[in-house]
């Protein structure tokens, strides 16, 4: 049995100066990954003795639009990303990655920042977000910085987050209104399935060309896709030639 102390912040203030007090500590939210993990006494549960709740924290739960970018609160629910008209609008890819993530309760409880910190080789929402170039703020009592998903993942249930650091944002640039993308899972079975392949593709299409929509200079006719598989991401771009787009949590 994994022994731990519950602590439950009141303010993201809070939740930081605790992890900044202490160094064994996790945080939990939705702790849909978490809890099996501590009732199994999983290895990857073991090695901490405070438990940090911070479900609570309001001020990270929030979807806004700015001029060049959409902005998440890292205790954003899958539901929430699924009945967002921002997320529909901008992201279907994303929504449509978050439509298979386990049940109805799962999806409920489950947030995009427990998603992306678990760094699991099957989450289904690393592909898109990797695709669409997000990024993450980590706010710690010493500041806070921001860097790509790619070089916050480090391998199969490992981040270069720092034990002081506590996800706040996520951070998703806008695109090429004229992009399609697609969203493929493979599993076992269809529902409540944990997938062992996710696929998730961008490109633009204008006038006979492809072109990666991110953002970036017309390649002619680059294709650009990126998945997760066995906890390593895969950024390829493929060329061929063609003829013929409230308050909000601070780190204080």
């Amino acid at each position: 049995m994994i022994d731990y102390e519950f602590i439950k912040a009141r303010s993201l203030k809070e939740a930081l100066d605790f992890l900044g007090n202490y160094e064994d500590v996790k945080a939990i939210a939705g702790g849909t990954d978490l809890i099996v993990d501590i009732r199994k006494e999983n290895v990857r549960a073991k090695g901490f003795k405070r438990l940090l709740d911070i479900s609570g924290l309001k001020e990270l739960e929030f979807i806004e639009k700015e001029r060049d970018r959409v902005v998440l609160g890292a205790l954003l629910t899958h539901t929430s990303l699924i009945e967002s008209p921002i997320i529909e609008q901008h992201f279907p890819l994303l929504a449509s990655a978050a439509k298979t993530i386990g049940s109805p309760q799962i999806r409920n409880r489950g947030t995009i920042g427990g998603n992306i910190n678990n760094a699991s080789p099957a989450a289904d929402l690393l592909p898109p977000l990797i695709a669409l170039k997000a990024q993450v703020k980590l706010c710690s009592v010493r500041g806070e910085r921001t860097m790509s998903l790619e070089e916050f993942l480090a391998g199969p249930y490992k981040t270069n987050r720092q034990s002081d650091e506590l996800m706040t944002e996520v951070h998703i640039p806008l695109v090429n209104e004229d992009y399609l993308g697609n969203f493929q899972k493979i599993g076992r079975r269809k529902a409540m399935n944990i997938a062992r392949l996710n696929l998730a593709i961008l490109l633009g299409i204008n006038d006979g060309t492809i072109f990666d929509p991110r953002g970036r200079a017309r390649c002619g006719d680059g294709l650009s896709d990126t998945f997760w598989k066995g906890g390593r991401s895969h950024f390829r771009q493929r060329h061929k030639r063609h003829r013929s787009g409230r308050d909000r949590g601070t780190c204080k």
